[in-house]
């Protein structure tokens, strides 16, 4: 090699001497730092940047990057203090009583405008209530007769003795029914019986308005003869 080819420069790898060598991740370590992700509970924008960490062969960092929420949080917080440092100028105030003019002109002495609440309107009511107070004095209405409401119509009374009559007729015709399947013997002693019973009620019930009737004749007969019988101290002139 001769002097001249010792001394020429070497080229240098491009991206010099600031170009360092990439790392690179095996597939197991990727899927270790995809578990610790998950379980670190990281937002997806915080997993995206981890990955393209990985991807480009950077070094990962050791805290990752508040999330864009944060950052807003922050900020907030911020303007929050900034604003609750500010303090009056005391000195830039207006001092002094306002007169009585700049008193009414900001409306002070105002009477609000009434608004009636919303309610229920009867116009055609009133209306014959003020006619009624003019034409007599009063309202009328007061005084109108209200009609009395029907009253419910009492149940009719069932004859008892009606009652009795056709309850012997339906056991008569039950016991000829069973007549006719063959079973008359079972039910002839107790039919019968049923049927002498309310025959007896029905004697009693029987006696009883022939008394009242008998009663009810006599009255009227007794009121004839104090209606026909001459007054004492009455005499017919002749």
């Amino acid at each position: 090699m001769s002097v001249t080819e010792s001394r020429r420069p070497r080229r240098v790898a491009r991206g010099g001497f600031w170009d360092t060598a990439k790392n690179t991740y095996s597939a197991e370590t990727q899927q270790l730092l995809k578990e610790m992700m998950q379980e670190s509970k990281l937002t997806s924008l915080q997993q995206r940047r981890l990955k393209e960490t990985m991807q480009n062969g950077d070094s990962l960092p050791l805290q990752c990057a508040p999330n864009c929420g944060q950052f807003e949080k922050q900020d907030f917080n911020l303007a929050s203090k900034q604003a609750s440092k500010k303090v009056l100028n005391v000195s830039l105030l207006d001092g002094g009583k306002r007169t009585k003019d700049t008193i009414e002109a900001m409306g002070a002495y105002d009477q609000p405008t009434y608004r009636p609440h919303p309610g229920k309107c009867y116009y055609e009511k009133e209306k014959q209530k003020l006619a009624n107070i003019m034409t007599y004095g009063k309202d009328m209405q007061k005084w109108q007769r209200q009609e009395p409401k029907p009253k419910p119509k009492e149940p009719e009374e069932i004859d008892r003795f009606e009652e009795l009559q056709n309850e012997i007729e339906e056991r008569y015709v039950f016991l000829q029914e069973m007549e006719s399947l063959g079973r008359g013997k079972k039910y002839k002693a107790m039919i019968q019986t049923e049927i002498s019973q309310r025959i007896l009620e029905m004697e009693m019930i029987d006696k009883k308005r022939t008394l009242e009737l008998e009663k009810l004749r006599a009255e009227k007969e007794k009121l004839r003869v104090q209606v026909n019988s001459p007054i004492p101290g009455d005499s017919n002139e002749s």
